[in-house]
């Protein structure tokens, strides 16, 4: 067995052309969160990765930035940051710097508002 084969099996028997993935790491959460209860947009001193981590490593597919397996998720679609790379030890040395509270970058979103 070996990734080549897997991904096959994980892509219903159709060869994965992996041209223009990338690998992603989420670096900073939103400062913002959907109330269900007020039916409105809150704002947040504290980051919220949700439905992502803090850190996580993921594998992007092509011009939509999903992941190609599982839920497909989109981390940009829930105003998570993340920075992308072509190599597997750069995203995760990204990822130790995030976990370890050293990573710097321009796009580290700026706590705004109060909680409710």
């Amino acid at each position: 067995m070996n990734a080549a084969e897997i991904l096959l099996v994980l892509n219903g028997l159709e060869p994965v052309d992996t041209t223009g993935w990338v690998f992603c790491v989420v670096t900073h959460g939103a400062h913002h969160y959907w109330d269900n209860s007020a039916q409105q947009m809150r704002e947040s001193k504290e980051e919220r990765f949700w439905p992502f981590e803090k850190g996580e490593v993921l594998v992007l597919a092509g011009e939509y930035e999903r992941e190609p397996f599982g839920e497909g998720r989109k981390p940009a679609k829930w105003s998570n940051h993340e920075h992308h790379f072509k190599d597997l030890s750069e995203a995760l040395a990204c990822r130790e710097a995030v976990l370890a509270g050293t990573w710097q970058c321009e796009c580290a979103p700026e706590p705004v508002g109060e909680e409710s």
